[in-house]
C-alpha cells in the first residue's frame, strides 16, 4: 500500500489481525508512484469522495488493472466498466470484489481491460488530447509535433 493518512494505523492492525501483515506492504508517502505502478497486480481506489482521480489515471497508463468506487467522474473513466471494474456500493462486499478481481489478474482475463484502460487515457486524457481539447475550444491551431 502506497500512501499515509488517517486509516494507516489501523489499516496496518487490520493486516496483522488477519495474519497478512507479512505479505502486504506499507510504503507510506513516495514522491515516485509512478515508477512503482507497473509492478502492481491490482489498484484499487476506496475512495468515498473524488473529483477526476490523477492517480486512476496513471494506473491505467501504467498497465495496472483497477478497482475502484463509482464516485466522481471514476465511472466517466472507466467508460462504464469497459476499463476497469467498479466496487459494490456496499463496503461490506469489497473483500469479495477485491479477490475476483485478483482472480481475473491472475487467470489473464482482465489483459482486454487494461488495453482498453491505457487506450482511453491516451485518446482522452493525456497531455495531447488535453491540449487538443483546449485548442479546439479556443479555436487554435496548434503547430506541428
Amino acid at each position: 500500500m502506497i500512501g499515509d493518512g488517517p486509516e494507516k494505523r489501523g489499516l496496518q492492525n487490520l493486516a496483522s489481525e488477519l495474519g497478512v501483515e507479512k505479505q502486504t506492504v506499507f510504503l507510506g508517502f513516495r514522491p515516485d508512484v509512478a515508477s512503482l505502478l507497473p509492478g502492481m497486480d491490482l489498484f484499487v481506489l476506496p475512495s468515498r469522495s473524488e473529483g477526476l482521480s490523477v492517480a486512476l489515471l496513471e494506473a491505467m497508463a501504467a498497465g495496472v488493472p483497477v478497482l475502484v468506487t463509482d464516485v466522481g467522474e471514476n465511472g466517466a473513466i472507466l467508460d462504464g466498466g469497459t476499463c476497469g471494474a467498479i466496487l459494490p456500493d456496499d463496503a461490506s462486499k469489497w473483500p469479495e470484489a477485491i479477490s475476483f478481481e485478483v482472480g481475473g489478474v491472475i487467470t489473464g482475463e482482465r489483459l482486454g481491460v487494461v488495453g482498453r484502460a491505457r487506450d482511453r487515457v491516451r485518446r482522452s486524457y493525456s497531455m495531447d488530447a488535453t491540449l487538443d481539447a483546449y485548442e479546439q475550444i479556443y479555436g487554435m491551431v496548434r503547430r506541428p509535433r
